[in-house]
């Protein structure tokens, strides 16, 4: 049975992962829009990074129906390093002044990206899975919503409301995905249990043990939303952006109550786009 603490650690989770892409939106923008120089707004952006979704899906599932899950967990845990490396490096440049900054924040984002993923493998424990997973999930947010125009962006979460419905309600397979990288003991979640003493690979699902779980995807996709307001817009659409995205968390919390796996992005994504088109039609930017 699901506790109380467990929907707190849930939106603790969800709220530090939108906070962070907020902050870091402040260490990226000043680079942003470099990634795709004059194509920013270019929709085939969102077909693009879906494309990617889909391959990294489809390759994860192979691996895990043969068994492979040494490569998986190598291939899982390079990708974590190499965007904690683009996180911290980016970050400790404008930490480390002078002359030191040219090569010091290289070599500390180096040693991080390197020696958080050997822990996270060794000790595989769900409290330093979270953190990481913050920080991955607001990095990646704070990195494509800078990078990204925010027609994409809306037709990505657009595509990515539906795909994960049919993910979970009627292929199912996000739902063997995510129980495969649990029985793996990989990380690639974020883990919400009953007890504190539990690790990865002590979770159980036998009644007596219920553990909740969300996507890093789930935290991260409305966010670059958000920090893609945050870029193109203003303060009062951030505003109504965020909370559009809150108030659709909540009414995901009333229907988590039943139980069964649900898909979050329709929740999440619906209630962000609300908020953004809110302020539009409030501003007078869209006319109905």
């Amino acid at each position: 049975m699901r506790t109380f603490n467990q929907y707190i650690l849930m939106l603790f989770s969800f709220i530090n992962t939108v906070l962070l892409a907020m902050v870091l939106y402040f260490f990226f923008a000043p680079m942003g829009g470099q990634a795709y120089p004059g194509q920013e707004n270019n929709p085939l952006l969102a077909i693009y990074y879906f494309i990617i979704i889909i391959i990294f899906t489809l390759v994860m599932l192979f691996l895990l129906r043969r068994r492979k899950e040494h490569f998986l967990k190598g291939f899982y845990f390079v990708a974590i390093g190499l965007i904690l490396f683009l996180i911290f490096s980016v970050v400790l440049s404008y930490i480390i002044p002078g002359v030191l900054a040219y090569y010091l924040p290289t070599i500390f984002a180096l040693i991080i990206g390197i020696f958080v993923p050997i822990y996270m493998y060794k000790k595989q424990n769900w409290l330093a899975t979270n953190i990481v997973g913050i920080i991955v999930a607001g990095g990646s947010a704070a990195v494509l919503g800078t990078n990204i125009g925010i027609i994409p962006v809306v037709l990505f979460l657009i595509i990515l409301i539906f795909y994960d419905l049919y993910a979970v309600k009627f292929s199912k397979h996000m739902i063997t995905l995510a129980e495969g990288t649990v029985k793996s003991g990989l990380p690639a979640l974020f883990i919400f249990p009953e007890s504190d003493a539990i690790n990865v690979n002590e979770i159980e699902r036998d009644g007596e043990r219920s553990t909740m779980f969300m996507g890093f995807g789930d935290a991260a996709i409305p966010s670059i939303l958000i920090v893609s307001v945050m870029y193109n817009y203003n303060l009062t659409a951030t505003f109504f952006t965020l909370a559009g995205t809150f108030i659709g968390l909540f009414v995901l919390f009333i229907f988590l109550r039943y139980g069964k796996p649900l898909p979050g992005l329709p929740f999440l994504n619906t209630g962000a786009l609300l908020g953004l088109l809110i302020y539009l039609m409030s501003s007078g930017m869209i006319k109905i």
